[in-house]
């Protein structure tokens, strides 16, 4: 029986009952990310390897809840906060499926409603920001044109239009700058 390296909490079910596997792996363990960001806490738990092996394989975890997760706002919730934490508690869910035919594609993850609105949120940061350059303003919109298909990125200053047709600056895989170096 082989071993295998990797940090207990992220490893998917198909690794635990080694059986082949593919990019379906990495999705789960970003999945597992995205939970901890949005819950404050790991999904699947235990005070053992075996125990924590256990919960990832049943795949049974506590569903975020907006105003659980965020009881400690000091601001009201306005519509848009309350419709990206759904969004992307819904794209979450679908990562850490414990199976793996079950979950998106990097692609798809790319195209979700979640990362298109967290992008225009940040286009929309970006040019309302004072304190960012000109050069790196059209540099962010242009990665973030160029790295989700279908996205047209217009420039509210005219000066250009960018989508994921009209350039190769990042391949899909590598996401750019929504995903880090290619």
């Amino acid at each position: 029986e082989a071993d295998f390296l990797g940090t207990a909490y992220y490893i998917a079910p198909e690794i635990w009952k080694r059986q082949p596997y593919e990019k379906a792996v990495d999705i789960y363990a970003l999945g597992v990310i995205l939970y901890e960001i949005l819950m404050l806490k790991r999904p699947f738990t235990g005070n053992s390897l075996q125990a924590i092996q256990r919960a990832a394989l049943a795949g049974q975890f506590q569903e975020p809840n907006i105003y659980l997760s965020l009881t400690s706002a000091k601001h009201p919730l306005c519509s848009e906060e309350v419709e990206t934490f759904a969004n992307l508690t819904s794209m979450m869910t679908h990562m850490i499926r414990t199976d793996p035919q079950q979950r998106p594609t990097a692609e798809q993850l790319v195209r979700s409603p979640a990362v298109v609105q967290l992008a225009l949120q940040l286009i929309n940061a970006t040019n309302n920001n004072p304190l960012i350059t000109e050069t790196t303003r059209r540099k962010i919109l242009i990665d973030i044109g160029s790295c989700i298909p279908g996205l047209v990125v217009e420039d509210p200053r005219g000066s250009m239009s960018i989508s994921a047709a009209s350039t190769s600056v990042f391949s899909l895989e590598g996401l750019g700058a929504l995903g880090g170096a290619s």
